[in-house]
């Protein structure tokens, strides 16, 4: 009888073991989320969001102009291709784009401005 594995102990085979990324690189994602919880923070209490017509559009009648549904839709693909590049689990990319798809449904349903 072998003894158990210690979960602590380092993976005998380095394919399973996760990429190591550079100092430099988790500094860089490190400050890149800092800096997207900071402007999160900050639009949590201005009133930084579109105003003018754009929004009496969305108050009134749930309406998006035709501009914003195609930046959407491309700013959803373009996340899903991220995704799909960087994810280690096929079954993260099919969720994602399970997700996006109705979301996309959702912006291309609504009326437009």
């Amino acid at each position: 009888m072998s003894a158990p594995s210690d979960p602590a102990a380092a993976p005998e085979d380095e394919s399973q073991a996760p990429p190591a990324i550079s100092p430099a690189a988790a500094l860089f994602y490190r400050a890149l989320g800092l800096a997207a919880l900071g402007l999160g923070v900050v639009g949590a209490f201005l009133p930084l969001l579109p105003t003018g017509p754009t929004l009496r559009a969305w108050d009134r009648h749930g309406a998006i102009p035709p501009r914003a549904k195609l930046a959407a839709v491309i700013g959803m693909g373009l996340s899903l291709v991220v995704v799909m590049l960087t994810a280690a689990n096929p079954w993260v990319p099919m969720g994602v784009g399970v997700v996006l798809t109705f979301c996309a449904l959702y912006v291309l349903t609504r009326p437009s401005a």
